[in-house]
């Protein structure tokens, strides 16, 4: 599951494609995204982060370094391998950790697998890395101010549902 400010934010990553006329979400689309998440930004600004140049580095980079990205079409954006991967990793960290839901901090965190990448690097340069990232979460935890969808508890409750169905049977 998912904090409504993640699902915020895997919804806006794609509508900034979209905005920037990409095929493709990439990974610098989602950490933009991820800059109007309140939790990644206090993590960030706690470590002196200049989120405007953060932010305006990751867009120069989408407007003119991604051309070769660009739509020849109407259709919808796709994430990336490596968009999907910071995700899913998020999602495997957190059920290691005993978390059931996933937050922007989480997937910040995973951001530094993607070597190689315009937004590890930019991570990289500020002094950040993934175990002072992960020590800040485990320090602070999320007060989980945040909802959790009503898809997500609806998904939990058809859970609950199929199970006593195979209990039963």
């Amino acid at each position: 599951m998912y904090t409504r400010n993640l699902e915020n934010s895997l919804k806006r990553a794609l509508t900034i494609a979209v905005e920037y006329n990409h095929e493709f979400a990439t990974c610098e689309h989602l950490m933009l995204s991820l800059l109007h998440d309140n939790e990644v930004l206090k993590l960030l600004m706690e470590f002196h982060v200049d989120v405007i140049d953060l932010s305006d580095n990751l867009e120069d980079y989408l407007e003119f370094e991604l051309t070769a990205l660009t739509r020849s079409s109407d259709i919808e954006p796709r994430p990336t391998t490596a968009f999907q991967n910071i995700i899913h990793r998020a999602s495997i960290h957190c059920k290691a950790v005993g978390k059931d839901i996933v937050s922007g901090p989480d997937v910040l965190a995973e951001f530094f697998y993607e070597k190689g990448s315009k937004t590890s690097n930019v991570l990289h340069s500020v002094g950040l890395t993934r175990s002072i990232v992960l020590e800040k979460i485990e320090d602070s935890p999320s007060k989980m101010n945040d909802e959790i969808s009503k898809i997500d508890i609806l998904k939990a409750e058809d859970q609950k549902t199929a199970t006593k169905s195979l209990i039963a049977a």
